[in-house]
C-alpha cells in the first residue's frame, strides 16, 4: 500500500467540519491508500461519523476508538501504528485537503527517492496571528527543491526557525500535516509524538526528530493543505 492518512479526531461533529475533511479524503486522486481516523474519546457522534465512513468505503476506511483522551499526539501515534502504508501523511480534523495533494506528494518522494516531502499550506479564515476572513497561501517552494547531504541541516534549521528579514518564524513550516513521511523510517528510529501536555510544538519536535533520520528531502512547490482557522487550536505553520 502506498499510502496511510492518519486523522485524529475529537468532538467534531459540530459545524460539519468533520464530514467535509473526510469527503476530502475518501476522493483523493492518488489509487491504493487508506484513512485511519482515530476516535480520541470523543463525548459527541463523531465516532458514529467515523464508523459510518467505514461501512461506506470499507477498502479504505478504518474507525479505531480510544477510550481514554490521548490529545492530538497520542491520537496520531495510536494511528501510526495501525498503518500499513509505506508512506504515512496527517490531517486534523477541522482541515481539509486538495484532491491531488497525495497524488503530487507521493509523485515527488517516487521520483527523486526521498525520505521527506514537504508542500505548502493555505489558511482559510486567516492564520492564528491573522485576520478573520483572510485567505493566506504559503507556497514555501517556488520550484522541486532537494535537500541531502549537508543541505539536510539547513532543512532543520529551516523548519523550526527563519531569518530576521523573512515574514514568518519558519521558513519551511512546522506543520506535518503539508507532508508524507516513510513509515519504515518512524518505526526504525521509534519516532512519535510527544504529548502537548509535555510540550507547546509537538509539530516542531518531530519533524527535527525525523529530519535528523534521513538522506534526503525534497520541497515541492503547490499550498494543498486546508487549515482552518480556530482559535483554540495550537499554532500551526
Amino acid at each position: 500500500m502506498k499510502l496511510s492518512i492518519v486523522v485524529p479526531v475529537h468532538n467534531m461533529v459540530a459545524g460539519n467540519k468533520l464530514r467535509f475533511c473526510l469527503d476530502s479524503l475518501v476522493n483523493q486522486t492518488i489509487s491504493d491508500y487508506e484513512i485511519i481516523a482515530v476516535d480520541d474519546a470523543s463525548t459527541d457522534e463523531s465516532f458514529e461519523v467515523l464508523k459510518e465512513y467505514e461501512s461506506k468505503y470499507p477498502w479504505k476506511f478504518k474507525a479505531l476508538q480510544s477510550y481514554e483522551n490521548r490529545k492530538q499526539g497520542g491520537a496520531r501515534n495510536m494511528g501510526m501504528e495501525a498503518a500499513s502504508g509505506t508512506w504515512i501523511g496527517f490531517v486534523d480534523s477541522d482541515d481539509y485537503i486538495d484532491s491531488g495533494m497525495y497524488e503530487a506528494l507521493y509523485k515527488a518522494a517516487f521520483n527523486n527517492c526521498a525520505d521527506l516531502v514537504i508542500s505548502g499550506m493555505s489558511f482559510v479564515d486567516g492564520n492564528t496571528f491573522g485576520k478573520s476572513g483572510e485567505y493566506i497561501e504559503k507556497n514555501y517552494f517556488e520550484k522541486e527543491t532537494v535537500f541531502e547531504k549537508e543541505d539536510v541541516k539547513k532543512l532543520i534549521l529551516g523548519v523550526v526557525g527563519a531569518l530576521p528579514y523573512e515574514p514568518d518564524d519558519s521558513r519551511y513550516g512546522v506543520s506535518v500535516c503539508k507532508n508524507i513521511f516513510k513509515r519504515s523510517l518512524l518505526c526504525n528510529e521509534e519516532i512519535k509524538f510527544v504529548s502537548e501536555r509535555k510540550i507547546i510544538s509537538e509539530d516542531t519536535i518531530f519533524m527535527v526528530d525525523y529530519i535528523k533520520s534521513i538522506k534526503k528531502a525534497v520541497g515541492i512547490s503547490g499550498a494543498f493543505y486546508r487549515y482552518r482557522r480556530n482559535d483554540s487550536s495550537l499554532s500551526k505553520s
